[in-house]
């Protein structure tokens, strides 16, 4: 069961701490598609959080195409990057093409079976567009790397603001990924065209959060990423989690003053990504440090479930 912390003394808004929590809940898989979220009235008794600061996030959520909410039923978190299928048959046809692709055969094989639906499929084979804002392009970066450790096709990286302009200059982009955070914001990006548009999950981050919740008070801690977003909300989220009893600092791997600073006096750094530079400043200060320190290199971006799925998706075995 997801917990939730809320630090009604933080100078971060108890909206804020709730919708990032539930949010990252929601895109990390932890409350899957289809899972009822609690009813406002229950979060509010768990939380102490009024229920019109409740009905107000998931208002967000909804705006944010994280959730539906179902008149009578509940609000209940949505399927993204999903079309339903049309009955029992077309369920039956998508699974059958994942089944025979994981054993290793190719959709040209299959396309006479199964045309309608290799249609979709065989355009998402030839370049993959990865779309993230123009203001946190280090996001649309990380996703690229890890994808394209994975998957042997050209992959670019578009920022959401420029879609519209770019597809109507050049439609051989024939499919476009995402993060949950931004699937909707893209999806309005790219309305008019008939272009797929894939969420990928992210990873959940558990076991970071555990080590996060077993530091020992005024620990310093920091964050290492290229996605001023990662920052912001892995801050927040930490930050609720802990309250104001530990230190907390942040930055991008290209900000040389403060990550010097963050590896000498850290007792523990979060490194999302940049590895390579991280390392480079803890050995550039190892003279300087005042501590032990501790680094924990987290495992992906993306979770590894949600990339085997892209590979499917894209025909790739």
């Amino acid at each position: 069961m997801v917990k939730f912390q809320i630090q009604p003394d933080s100078d971060i808004p108890i909206a804020t701490q709730l919708y990032d929590q539930l949010s990252f809940a929601i895109t990390s898989g932890q409350f899957p598609p289809g899972k009822q979220l609690p009813s406002t009235r229950q979060l509010a008794l768990w939380t102490g959080v009024h229920r019109n600061t409740v009905s107000k996030v998931y208002q967000q959520l909804k705006e944010a195409g994280l959730v539906d909410a179902q008149a009578g039923a509940g609000v209940f978190v949505k399927l993204q990057g999903e079309t339903a299928p049309s009955g029992e048959l077309s369920s039956l046809v998508r699974h059958a093409i994942d089944r025979l692709v994981q054993e290793g055969h190719s959709l040209e094989q299959i396309q006479q079976a199964f045309k309608e639906e290799l249609k979709r499929r065989l355009r998402c084979s030839a370049v993959l567009w990865v779309a993230c804002h123009a203001h946190d392009p280090g996001a649309g970066e990380i996703m690229a790397t890890q994808i394209r450790q994975s998957l042997p096709i050209p992959i670019e990286v578009v920022t959401i603001e420029a879609l519209p302009h770019l597809l109507e200059q050049d439609n051989s982009a024939t499919t476009i990924v995402t993060n949950p955070y931004l699937y909707e914001a893209t999806k309005q990006a790219i309305q008019g065209f008939d272009i797929p548009l894939i969420p990928v999950k992210i990873y959940h981050y558990r076991q970071e959060m555990a080590r996060v919740q077993s530091l020992p008070p005024h620990s310093y801690v920091g964050i290492v990423s290229a996605s001023s977003g990662i920052l912001r909300v892995a801050e927040n989220i930490i930050r609720s989690a802990r309250g104001e009893d530990i230190t907390i600092v942040s930055c991008m791997p290209q900000q040389r003053e403060e990550l010097h600073n963050i590896t000498r006096f850290a007792h523990i750094i979060f490194v999302a990504d940049s590895r390579a530079m991280v390392e480079q400043a803890i050995t550039a200060t190892r003279a300087q440090r005042i501590r032990p320190l501790e680094v924990v290199y987290c495992e992906s971006y993306i979770a590894r479930e949600s990339l085997e799925r892209l590979k499917l998706e894209l025909g790739i075995v």
